[in-house]
């Protein structure tokens, strides 16, 4: 994803768009980071948890999306957590994944 302004547009949207950039940088490096620390594959919500205040929820799933995307992260298979009544899955980084 690319955040983009007019050549027209105002300071504030170029500043809004470059912003925006960089919080999905930072995203992908963060979502990136938990799962290579992590002892074993974690679902959307466990991320989302460790990443709690940092970023949004959607934001966090959007990341672990796009590094998938990328070929950095890939799913590890399906867990049924407690107290849930669907299975989901789970996500590792790629061991090449930087």
């Amino acid at each position: 994803m690319t955040a983009r302004a007019r050549t027209t547009d105002p300071g504030t949207s170029h500043a809004a768009a470059a912003s925006a950039e960089s919080n999905v940088a930072a995203s992908q490096r963060a979502v990136l980071d938990i799962l290579h620390d992590a002892l074993m594959p974690l679902t959307d919500e466990e991320i989302t948890g460790y990443l709690r205040g940092q970023f949004s929820p959607s934001r966090v799933r959007t990341a672990r999306r796009e590094l998938e995307a990328d070929g950095l992260v890939e799913c590890a298979g399906t867990i049924k957590p407690p107290g849930k009544r669907t299975s989901c899955r789970v996500w590792i980084a790629k061991a090449d994944a930087a």
